[in-house]
């Protein structure tokens, strides 16, 4: 946990933090577009190490179990805002390694 009287931390510490979280996120949008170029249509399904694991192109419309499909919105702006507040954190908290790792 931060302690008192700590300092904020270099920019290069900051731009390292902000980088990794910017790769995670290239690389979660990178793999869903890999995964819909791989399976287009709903229900179709590509084996993987058969017949253990196959991947299986499934939506859910809503947030639990198709439940709440109209207001998604709601959710997916509160995921940007989320990121927003994440960003804040790493740009202006003095944080320990181990603390940024976790944000």
């Amino acid at each position: 946990m931060p302690t008192q009287g700590r300092s904020l931390p270099g920019l290069g510490v900051r731009a390292a933090s902000l980088a990794v979280l910017a790769a995670l996120a290239v690389a979660d949008q990178a793999s869903k577009a890999w995964a819909f170029d791989l399976l287009p249509s709903p229900h179709d399904t590509h084996p993987v190490l058969p017949p253990i694991f196959s991947l299986t192109h499934s939506r859910n419309p809503g947030i639990f179990m198709g439940i709440g499909g109209s207001i998604g919105q709601v959710f997916t702006w509160t995921s940007f805002g989320m990121l927003g507040v994440l960003v804040w954190i790493l740009w202006t908290k003095p944080l320990s390694w181990p603390w940024r790792l976790s944000v």
